[in-house]
């Protein structure tokens, strides 16, 4: 029901290799970004622009430069990315006559907004990095 965009799902696994760098202070540059993760370059860098723009990650120019979290991983929650680059959700009816099964739609509707803001507020994206590490953890593992 509800649509993961790409420019999200884009965000989130540049944030993922960006997280990994966090600790060591290192930056990554986009062709770094690029190998690890299927992200299209160009669409990356309107992406990391984005999220540049909302403050979620910094650049720095020259030869050891590329991009790097401006937070700790733990304290970035999944909403603020998503809000970042999709903005803030939008009261729903507004040009839309306010009878009563309108109403009733529309309270629905922010009751579902609001379990939405809710779950992604409380990921971080320390969370994801932490899922990442135990999936490939339990893939690791093979039979003889």
């Amino acid at each position: 029901m509800i649509k993961l965009s790409s420019k999200v799902r884009y965000a989130l696994l540049a944030l993922l290799e960006l997280a990994s760098q966090y600790e060591q202070g290192n930056c990554l540059q986009i062709d770094q970004i690029v190998a690890s993760q299927p992200i299209p370059e160009g669409y990356l860098v309107q992406v990391l622009i984005a999220l540049r723009r909302c403050g979620l990650v910094s650049s720095q120019r020259g030869a050891r430069g590329g991009y790097s979290l401006n937070k700790a991983p733990w304290e970035i929650t999944l909403f603020q990315i998503v809000a970042c680059l999709e903005g803030k959700p939008q009261p729903w009816g507004q040009e839309t006559s306010l009878n009563a099964e309108n109403l009733l739609i529309e309270k629905i509707w922010q009751e579902a907004e609001n379990s939405v803001t809710t779950v992604l507020g409380s990921y971080t994206l320390q969370d994801l990095c932490d899922r990442r590490e135990k999936s490939r953890c339990s893939n690791s593992m093979f039979y003889i």
